[in-house]
């Protein structure tokens, strides 16, 4: 039927091939559940978290630009309306991939990490490719805030002062 309406093509063989749709990797499920164990063992207590504070992370780590916009609104240097934080849909699929991993626990609308989930966050950190390019994958990222700011979200040096979320 199309070789009969583009004349041009009429002769011509063709081989099609299923190569797949490339999906960034703050996208993908996996990457997202290492970023959560990581969120849930170093910025929260107990290592436990409610999603809406898991959000605010997330979206805080994955960007430096919303990481210095929540430190700077932390600090009261900017004012609530001028921050937008972003809910990702992806995260509640990781959350939700991670309690059927067994690697975290949903009770209600909070979120605790369970021991496999520490184990694998204990691999993300000695890892030197997963989360390479995320602020919060790394221990130095982790306990250093940016250099404007004296604020870290995620605390792990109890030295420096922290800010709650």
């Amino acid at each position: 039927m199309i070789k009969e309406k583009i004349p041009e093509i009429a002769g011509l063989s063709y081989t099609f091939r299923d190569r797949g749709t490339a999906i960034p990797g703050d996208h993908r499920p996996v990457w997202r559940m290492a970023l959560v164990v990581c969120l849930l063992k170093h910025c929260s207590r107990a290592q436990k978290s409610s999603l809406v504070r898991l959000h605010i992370l997330d979206w805080a780590v994955r960007r430096v630009k919303a990481r210095d916009q929540l430190l700077a609104f932390l600090q009261g240097e900017l004012g609530v309306r001028y921050i937008c934080v972003r809910y990702d849909p992806a995260l509640l699929r990781a959350v939700l991939f991670g309690e059927g991993e067994q690697l975290l626990k949903v009770a209600g609308k909070n979120v605790q990490l369970l021991l496999a989930g520490e184990r694998l966050a204990g691999e993300v950190e000695t890892s030197k490719t997963i989360l390479s390019k995320c602020p919060a994958a790394r221990k130095a990222s982790l306990s250093t805030p940016s250099a404007s700011a004296d604020v870290c979200i995620c605390p792990m040096n109890s030295a420096r002062p922290t800010a709650k979320i």
